[in-house]
C-alpha cells in the first residue's frame, strides 16, 4: 500500500488509520516511562492481507525507537512481525 495515513493518539495510546471498511488500530500501554507494551492490533476483515497491520506495527516501533522506549510485543501479530523483520524485543 502506498503512503498510509497512520495517526497517533497519545491520550488513548493507539496508532490508527481509516480503511475502506472501518478503522485499523494498534493499542498499547505504557507500564513504565521507557516501555511501550503493544497489546493488540486490529484490521477490519476486508482490509487484511494488505500490509496495514505491518504498517501500524512499524510506525509504533519506529516511534518507540526514536524515543529510546523499549517495545514489549504482547500482541502475537506484532511479535511475529518483529521476528520476521529481525527486530529485537
Amino acid at each position: 500500500m502506498g503512503n498510509l495515513n497512520i495517526q497517533h493518539d497519545i491520550i488513548q495510546k493507539l496508532f490508527f488509520m481509516r480503511t475502506q471498511s472501518g478503522v485499523a488500530r494498534l493499542d498499547y500501554s505504557k507500564p513504565e516511562k521507557d516501555e511501550m507494551e503493544i497489546i493488540r492490533t486490529y484490521v477490519p476483515e476486508p482490509d487484511r492481507q494488505k500490509g496495514i497491520g505491518s504498517a501500524l506495527a512499524d510506525r509504533a516501533i519506529v516511534y518507540a525507537r526514536e524515543r529510546d522506549i523499549e517495545v514489549i510485543p504482547s500482541c502475537p501479530f506484532v511479535k511475529d512481525y518483529m521476528r520476521s523483520q529481525s527486530i529485537q524485543e
